[in-house]
């Protein structure tokens, strides 16, 4: 598994943010104006964490997506000690989770 930052000409994965946030209108404007990765495994996207600045040293994780067929893998968990470093490695102190539990 790889994981990278999508550049800002790649449309980001619409399927697997929706399905940690519902609301497409604030998936888009928070896509916008954030950092977001995505986990790939054979040319195929199969997670997503998106990471948005929201206040001096403060970053947060406002969507963290694994496919369904993927999951029960450790890719999550994956996903957010990435989302961990690379706040430390972009200069924040503080990390927040603000995801919702629509999809438990």
């Amino acid at each position: 598994m790889n994981i990278r930052q999508l550049s800002v000409h790649e449309n980001p994965p619409m399927e697997l943010l929706l399905a940690a946030d519902p609301s497409q209108k604030l998936v888009e404007s928070y896509v916008k104006r954030s950092y977001c990765f995505v986990a790939e495994r054979n040319d195929q996207w199969i997670g997503v964490y998106v990471l948005l600045p929201t206040r001096p040293q403060t970053i947060e994780i406002v969507n963290i997506s694994v496919g369904e067929s993927h999951q029960k893998q450790g890719i999550g968990k994956g996903l957010l000690r990435h989302a961990i470093r690379t706040a430390k490695v972009l200069g924040y102190t503080t990390i927040e989770i603000g995801t919702g539990n629509s999809s438990i």
